[in-house]
């Protein structure tokens, strides 16, 4: 049995033999994703969920406030604003949207300190006052 491939004219490519490689020195880390690459990236989500549905009438979006946010509070507010602009035109409606935000979780501090989940609260909140609501 040989291992193939079939290369972009056609040929025929074989596996077997010797492979050339180099390893990453371990400080190094990996590179940076494009925004498309990652499950999560930028367009994958709503292009894979949101577009496919644009045009249908729904009555409410339920949004989770998810953890993976809570490093960029600063830039939540304006994300989650955007976010609800960008689906209220998708969806041709001013519909409403109810955002749940994190709890507490975890072990309780015993000093007090910054919290990320508690940095993210205030922003999401505020990006409400920002936008037009439904009456």
């Amino acid at each position: 049995m040989a291992l193939t491939i079939e290369g972009t004219r056609g040929e025929t490519v074989p596996l077997g033999g010797e492979w050339r490689y180099l390893l990453t020195p371990a400080g190094i880390g990996i590179g940076p994703q494009a925004p498309w690459e990652s499950i999560v990236g930028q367009t994958t989500l709503y292009n894979a969920m949101i577009a496919p549905i644009g045009g249908y009438g729904i009555r409410a979006a339920l949004w989770y406030q998810g953890e993976s946010n809570t490093g960029a509070a600063a830039e939540y507010q304006y994300l989650l604003a955007t976010l609800m602009a960008d689906w209220r035109r998708a969806f041709g409606q001013m519909m409403p949207f109810l955002v749940v935000q994190l709890p507490n979780y975890g072990a309780a501090p015993t000093v007090p300190g910054a919290s990320g989940w508690a940095d993210l609260r205030w922003p999401s909140a505020a990006s409400w006052t920002q936008i037009e609501t439904p009456g």
